[in-house]
């Protein structure tokens, strides 16, 4: 696992556990999810490339492809190595602004007028990160850990906990909690009941999970 990822990791666990003891204390405690997006979130909408992060790039002429890089990781030093360029600096770039920076190089003394294509690879692999963050999944599962959310930013708790290896026959099911850092930085609980979904079909249970969640499945007593 990528070191500071773990660290966070390990950070998010550590303050899991403390909160997870706390809720368990207090019956009934429900948090009312937030109206604006946390900054994690607007983060994860709109990534900055740094080291991990798997691109695809392809460049165009007259509709002819010149270049077609798949599944090019950026390095530690936030590089990657391009035909014709070498080494290119991308740390802390957009997209977009990399398009811009792209086209610029090769249009310079390569290619006229490039039409510059670049996006992000599919995430996979077990220390694949994902640009749109990720989410912590704890307790009565079949593999407790770090689990990406996909391109398409939408992962719901049914979807984290089947990615993190399904419930354990000793889960309860009913008492799922999310806890999530709030737009003024504090800790929310959300409890979330998954009995319902299924049984009458409440899929606003089944909420979509945002960067930085964690996601504690208790264990049933009974």
């Amino acid at each position: 696992m990528n070191t500071a990822r773990k660290t966070n990791y390990e950070r998010q666990v550590a303050i899991a556990a403390v909160l997870v003891l706390l809720t368990m204390a207090v019956s009934g405690c429900v948090s009312v999810l937030p109206d604006k997006p946390s900054p994690r979130l607007e983060i994860a909408r709109a990534p900055h490339l740094k080291p991990g992060f798997m691109l695809n790039i392809r460049a165009l002429v007259d509709g002819d492809v010149e270049i077609d890089e798949k599944n090019k990781r950026i390095s530690a030093e936030g590089d990657i190595i391009l035909p014709l360029l070498g080494v290119v600096k991308v740390e802390g770039l957009s997209l977009a602004t990399l398009s811009e920076k792209l086209y610029e190089l090769y249009n310079k003394d390569y290619l006229v007028e490039p039409q510059i294509e670049v996006d992000f690879s599919a995430i996979t692999g077990e220390n694949a990160i994902s640009p749109w963050g990720y989410v912590t999944v704890l307790g009565c599962v079949g593999d407790s850990g770090p689990v990406n959310i996909p391109p398409t930013q939408k992962l719901t708790v049914s979807q984290a906990i089947q990615q993190a290896g399904g419930f354990a026959p000793s889960a309860k099911q009913s008492a799922i909690r999310v806890i999530r850092e709030g737009p003024d930085g504090k800790k929310q609980v959300i409890n979330v009941d998954l009995r319902v979904v299924g049984s009458k079909g409440e899929l606003s249970q089944d909420i979509v999970l945002r960067n930085g969640d964690v996601l504690f499945i208790p264990e049933s007593i009974f």
